[in-house]
C-alpha cells in the first residue's frame, strides 16, 4: 500500500495506471481497423505493418486525426509545419532529447521533403484529388506526454465538396474519434456566400450518414493563413500570433511569453493559456457568417470544439518571405491535451 502511494506521489500514477498493458489487437495506423497483434498485414486495407510501428504500438498512445479542408485552405501546409516545428524543438536548448521516427517510406519521403521544403523556402505541391497522403511517426521523449505515435490523413479538398466526405476519406474520419477541421477564415470573410460552418456541418453528416457516435467526438477548429487576419483580429490575437516561443523574440515580461524548456510553464501554457486562446476565438468566430452556428451544432451534438490560429507560412509565400511558421504548437498541444483526456 505504501509503495504504491509512493510511486503516484513521485509519477502521478498509481501502480495499475503505470503497468504496461498487454495488447490482444494491433490497430492500422492507415485505415484505423482493429487486427489481431500477430498479423503482419491489415485485413481490412492490406497494409503492412512495419516492425518499427509494430515496437512503438500501444493504444493508449496512438494520436489519429483526418485533416480536414476545402481546396486552398492550407492543409498540406499546415501538416508539414507541424513537423517542421517538431524538427525546430529539436535543439539542444529545446527538446534535445525528442526522438522522431517514421514508420514506414512515405512517412520517411514525406521528412525528406518538408526539410528539403523549408530549407529552398518552397511551398509543397498540393494533393491530386485521387491520393491519400499518409503521415505515421513516433515521437518519444515529448515533454509531459512521453511517447505517442501519430497517424494522419491528408486528402485534396475535393472530397469535401459533396453532402458527405468521399470514399478516401471517410473510414478515418469516422473511427478517428479526434479531428482537425482547418478553416480560411479570411476566404470566408470575403466570401460570405460560404459561410464559415459548412465544412463542420458536412462532417457532422458524415457521420450521421455513416451512424457513427457524435458525442464525445474532439475536434480542433485551425484557423490557418492567420497572417492574413490581423486587419480582423482583436489586437490582443494578433500579439499573440506574433508572440510564437519557437521564433525567439518574445520578450519575457509579455503575458505571452513562456520558455519551452520549462515544464511547468508549457503545462500551464496547455491547460490554461490555451483554453483562453479557445475562449476568445471562439468569440471572435462567432461573429463571422456561420459562426454561431458552428458553436450550437456542436453543443447539441454533444463535440469538444476547440479553436486554435497558426500560419503554416508566417506571410504571404508570394512575397518571397522565408519559411517561419507561426504558432505550430499550439494544434499539436491540443491535439495532445485532447489524446490525454482519453479521446
Amino acid at each position: 500500500m505504501f509503495f504504491n502511494s509512493l510511486k503516484k506521489f513521485l509519477f502521478g500514477q498509481d501502480e495499475k495506471t503505470v503497468e504496461v498493458k498487454q495488447e490482444n489487437f494491433i490497430v492500422c495506423p492507415y485505415c484505423l481497423q482493429d487486427n489481431l497483434i500477430d498479423r503482419k498485414t491489415c485485413e481490412k486495407c492490406n497494409r503492412e505493418f512495419t516492425e518499427i510501428y509494430r515496437k512503438h504500438f500501444c493504444r493508449s498512445e496512438l494520436v489519429t486525426a483526418p485533416i480536414i479542408g476545402y481546396t486552398a485552405a492550407g492543409k498540406s501546409v499546415f501538416l508539414d509545419s507541424i513537423l517542421y516545428s517538431l524538427f525546430e524543438l529539436q535543439r539542444p536548448e529545446l527538446w534535445s532529447q525528442l526522438l522522431l521516427h517514421a514508420v514506414d517510406e512515405e512517412t520517411q519521403n514525406w521528412f525528406d521533403g518538408v526539410r528539403a521544403s523549408r530549407a529552398n523556402g518552397t511551398i509543397p505541391p498540393a494533393n491530386a484529388p485521387n491520393h491519400e497522403a499518409k503521415r505515421v511517426f513516433v515521437g518519444r521523449n515529448l515533454p509531459l506526454w512521453g511517447k505517442r505515435t501519430f497517424a494522419f490523413r491528408d486528402v485534396a479538398g475535393e472530397n469535401f465538396d459533396g453532402f458527405v466526405f468521399g470514399k478516401f476519406v471517410v473510414d478515418f474520419c469516422v473511427r478517428s474519434h479526434c479531428a482537425i477541421l482547418v478553416l480560411d477564415a479570411n476566404a470566408a470573410i470575403e466570401n460570405p456566400a460560404r459561410p464559415i460552418n459548412t465544412l463542420f456541418d458536412r462532417y457532422v453528416t458524415t457521420l450521421i450518414e455513416h451512424k457513427a457516435r457524435l458525442d464525445n467526438r474532439k475536434i480542433l477548429v485551425v484557423l490557418s493563413k492567420a497572417d492574413k487576419l490581423r486587419g480582423y483580429l482583436p489586437t490582443n490575437l494578433s500579439s499573440y500570433l506574433d508572440a510564437d516561443p519557437l521564433r525567439g523574440f518574445v520578450a519575457k515580461d509579455s503575458p505571452y511569453y513562456f520558455d519551452l524548456s520549462n515544464n511547468t510553464q508549457l503545462h500551464k501554457h496547455c491547460r490554461h493559456s490555451l483554453e483562453e486562446l479557445d475562449k476568445q476565438l471562439a468569440a471572435w468566430v462567432a461573429t463571422l457568417p456561420g459562426g454561431q452556428q458552428m458553436t450550437q451544432l456542436a453543443m447539441e451534438e454533444k463535440i469538444d470544439l476547440r479553436y486554435t490560429m497558426v500560419s503554416g507560412w508566417g506571410a504571404d509565400p508570394t512575397m518571397g518571405a522565408n519559411s517561419a511558421p507561426l504558432r505550430m504548437l499550439d494544434p499539436l498541444f491540443q491535439l495532445l491535451e485532447f489524446h490525454s483526456k482519453e479521446v
